[in-house]
């Protein structure tokens, strides 16, 4: 069962003034979407590296803009660094997602769990809502495949590499004739600094420009998403209804959760059958 007390403070005010939308997202059949948006703006104020009992300060929620595009978060490369450097970094990036991903997990049984409270044999009604789960049952991959607006600078830095590059070879030319040493660990960091700082001496009108190329970029891959998620049937190849099964837990422990904070009652899910991976044997999931 969820526990519905695990966000308090700030995180459960700013929830609360989340879950009008929600339930407006249930009634019109964009609950995905919706929880989408709202998870990325809990992150805003509440980053995945601040721990749940960490409250922040009234200036940085002030300071959020829920409007700016997201941090891309990437792995470490193994090229730029040793191999104790590539593998601290690497813990320390699976240790986040690992994060993220219960921390999603908690949000969306947390709405689940106030809407059911809320409104009870409203939710047997949804017939869209029902569709949504089909296909993320169908299409497990489609909600982390959702598109992400890019920030104006990571558009435009696609067709500047070799200025860029060469912009940090003279910085590391310079540190040299000066006795300093640039660590290699620190290249992919220092180049992205390197970036932002051209991209920020172009013209306001330049920086507009790519920021329209961003958004456009962002509509087309959106139109694309969309029309690829509107109600396609399942695929019946072995690779992709592998992938439904291994994301049955994932989808459906949150209404079972729902069930069991709106009733009272124990709630389990019994599903078996051949499984691709184990070379159709029999497998069940429990």
């Amino acid at each position: 069962m969820p526990n519905p007390g695990i966000f308090k403070g700030a995180r459960k005010e700013f929830l609360l003034t989340q879950k009008g939308i929600y339930a407006d997202a249930v009634k019109n059949g964009h609950v995905a979407e919706t929880l989408m948006t709202i998870q990325r703006r809990y992150f805003k104020r509440f980053p995945v590296e601040m721990p749940l009992d960490q409250e922040p300060t009234s200036e940085a929620l002030a300071a959020v803009n829920d409007d700016a595009p997201d941090e891309d978060i990437v792995e470490p490369d193994r090229d730029l660094l040793s191999e104790d450097e590539y593998n601290a970094q690497m813990a320390a990036f699976k240790s986040r997602q690992t994060v993220l991903v219960v921390r999603k997990g908690q949000l969306r049984r947390w709405f689940a769990y106030q809407y059911a409270r809320e409104n009870g044999s409203k939710m047997n009604a949804n017939i869209t809502l029902l569709a949504g789960l089909l296909q993320r049952i169908y299409n497990p991959g489609q909600e982390s495949q959702r598109p992400r607006l890019k920030a104006p600078v990571n558009v435009w830095r696609k067709s500047q590499r070799e200025a860029i590059d060469k912009a940090y070879e003279d910085e590391v030319a310079r540190a040299k004739e000066q006795g300093e040493t640039r660590a290699k660990a620190n290249k992919a960091a220092d180049r992205d600094r390197i970036a932002r700082s051209m991209f920020q001496a172009l013209p306001i009108g330049e920086q507009a420009y790519w920021k329209k190329v961003a958004q456009e970029e962002h509509d087309a891959a959106m139109a694309k998403f969309k029309a690829e998620s509107s109600g396609a049937p399942p695929s019946t190849d072995p690779r992709e209804r592998q992938r439904s099964i291994q994301s049955l837990p994932q989808i459906l422990q949150p209404i079972l959760d729902a069930i069991c904070a709106a009733t009272g009652w124990k709630a389990t899910l019994i599903a078996g059958g051949p499984e691709p991976a184990r070379g159709g044997h029999l497998s069940v999931i429990r």
